[in-house]
């Protein structure tokens, strides 16, 4: 977030707005993974955050 460092300040509607994106996001992508391996959300979850640490191994050229 640039809030501080630009001295862009938020408003709070603002703040709930992109919070809300993010959260909806977040949460459809565990819907999503949780469904297609017929897994429980948590285990979605999980599934997400290991396909992410792979792709920046990747990106760094460790695999």
């Amino acid at each position: 977030m640039v809030q501080g460092y630009y001295l862009y300040f938020w408003t709070e509607r603002e703040v709930f707005e992109a919070l809300d994106r993010v959260m909806t996001r977040a949460y459809r992508s565990t819907i999503e993974q949780s469904e297609r391996f017929k897994t429980h959300n948590r285990m979605g979850a999980y599934i997400i955050s290991i396909e992410r640490v792979i792709n920046a191994m990747k990106l760094r050229g460790w695999l």
